[in-house]
């Protein structure tokens, strides 16, 4: 499989179940009363810092292209 596809089923299929999952009062709240932690969102930072870019090093694509939006 290429590793533009495999990408863009993981960030699709990842963003498709958080999307979902946070769609509840419940867990929208919880996400509200985490985002008053400071270290929650800095450690949330990173996290996402070091996923991109992984992402990039991994992905370093740039063509007028759709595998484009997965770098």
């Amino acid at each position: 499989m290429d590793i533009s596809v495999f990408l863009a089923r993981f960030w699709g299929s990842l963003f498709l179940i958080l999307g979902l999952s946070f769609m509840g009062a419940k867990f929208l709240g919880r996400v509200i009363q985490y985002t008053e932690d400071k270290t929650i969102t800095v450690s949330t930072g990173y996290i996402t810092f070091l996923l991109g870019l992984a992402t990039v090093v991994a992905h370093n694509l740039w063509v007028f292209d759709w595998r484009v939006s997965v770098t």
